[in-house]
């Protein structure tokens, strides 16, 4: 039934962008030049008539038929498809099939039932395909090309270079996503957002499969195709049991929080239902609607308890998970220190004897420092020494004159007495002369001396 709906939509919006092409080239400068256009629709000349005319067309044919697979988000084309997107006044390109033609010979383009082979897995299943079956397909498709003189134009084509480009996108959508298991179908909804349609997914994702950058297992228990991408520039790695029971745990989680959404609504529902039964006075009835809204709480407990017994594990699990890389980040890391140090060549006995040797350098600087601070015997004086020249030096005379022989006479002890009889002997030894003043001077002098 999904995969009804989802064919159904891609119908849709194929016809969509099919409309919006049309419309894009309409309004191309090129597209409305008659006598260029007339040239590009008609079949093609030899090459040796004109070779710039045909390589120049067959270039432009090549790039157009690029365009319109992005444009409608799908590498996957038909001759008939073709001809509908490229009808310009209801006419139809004559040469599309000298263009595929030319396509398929450099490989540009394949065909969808070539594309879709599966993976050899092994060297031998490899070797089988490269040395039996693809010879075996050639010749039978030389056989029907010599027996059918008209190309079926129904036939599915993929452009190559389209569909790589649409597999990295899609790998860049979903590379946040790697080593987690994801439904295909929740895959296709996210990938339609994008400029992506549901066939032009689905063969990026079979490009990725055969380049070993995702998983995919059928999961026929519940009808479903599980998925795994993986890491940027790595390959995938099958998805192991635990993350499959992870897996199974995340979506029954996700059913019960929808179970549990829907009964609180209907919870709410019926409670509306008893208040207006109520009201109109029909009490029986809002007795059943509440003998309901009883049963419809029982079922709710009964599912939120087993919402959180999920979730506990789950987080358990996630626990476990993180313990697991904690104990391996220790394992990386004390490896890597046990190298360090053995590659640079430490160990305890040479950082103790290397110890010692600073030690012992200390102490033989240390002693050369004090060496040098230890004054000589003959820089050495006595402080009292120094005192007692200090208190002679203060106590010599102060005429600083000699005493007969030229010899210095011991100071004298001076009393107060003897300090005062010295002063007045030195005062009265002092004179100067004064010059004689005449009668008017001596008359001013008088008369400016107080009385």
């Amino acid at each position: 039934m999904e995969n009804t709906k989802a064919k159904q939509r891609d119908s849709e919006n194929f016809n969509s962008r099919l409309e919006s092409f049309s419309q894009k080239l309409e309004q191309t400068e090129s597209w409305n030049d008659e006598a260029k256009m007339g040239n590009y629709y008609a079949e093609f000349r030899p090459y040796q008539v004109n070779p710039e005319n045909y390589e120049g067309k067959m270039r432009f044919w090549k790039q157009l038929i690029k365009t319109y697979c992005e444009h409608k988000g799908s590498a996957e084309f038909t001759i008939v498809e073709l001809k509908k997107a490229f009808k310009r006044k209801n006419v139809s390109p004559y040469c599309l099939s000298k263009v595929i033609d030319e396509m398929l010979a450099n490989q540009e383009i394949k065909l969808k039932d070539q594309f879709l082979e599966p993976p050899e897995a092994t060297w031998s299943g490899w070797a089988m395909n490269l040395l039996v079956k693809k010879p075996l397909k050639w010749g039978i498709n030389k056989v029907k090309e010599q027996v059918m003189t008209i190309r079926d134009e129904t036939t599915s084509y993929v452009c190559s270079e389209v569909v790589n480009t649409q597999a990295e996108a899609l790998h860049t959508l979903f590379e946040k996503s790697y080593d987690t298991i994801l439904n295909k179908e929740d895959i296709l909804s996210r990938a339609e957002k994008t400029n992506l349609s549901i066939s032009g997914a689905n063969l990026a994702m079979h490009r990725l499969m055969c380049e070993n950058r995702l998983w995919m297992e059928a999961d026929e228990a519940n009808s479903k195709i599980l998925c795994k991408f993986a890491a940027p520039n790595a390959k995938v790695t099958p998805a192991t049991e635990l993350e499959k029971s992870i897996y199974t745990l995340e979506e029954t989680e996700k059913s019960l929080e929808r179970t549990i959404d829907d009964l609180e609504k209907e919870i709410n529902s019926t409670t509306t239902n008893i208040k207006q039964c109520l009201k109109d006075g029909r009490k029986q009835a809002a007795k059943n609607h509440l003998k309901k809204r009883h049963a419809l709480e029982k079922n709710l407990e009964k599912r939120m308890g087993v919402l959180e017994s999920v979730q506990t594990m789950l987080s358990r699990i996630h626990d476990t998970q993180k313990d697991k890389d904690v104990l391996l980040a220790y394992k990386i890391g004390t490896d890597a220190l046990k190298n360090a140090l053995a590659g640079s060549g430490i160990t305890l006995d040479s950082v103790d004897e290397t110890i010692e040797q600073m030690r012992e350098a200390i102490e033989v600087h240390d002693d050369i420092q004090n060496s040098f601070a230890i004054p000589t015997k003959d820089v050495l004086v006595d402080d009292e020494d120094l005192e007692k020249e200090l208190e002679d030096l203060l106590s010599e005379n102060p005429s600083g004159g000699d005493t007969a022989g030229g010899k210095t006479s011991p100071p004298e002890k001076k009393t107060e007495e003897n300090f005062d009889e010295d002063i007045e002997k030195r005062l009265k030894a002092l004179s100067f002369d004064v010059p004689e003043l005449s009668d008017t001077e001596k008359s001013l002098t008088a008369s400016t001396v107080p009385h």
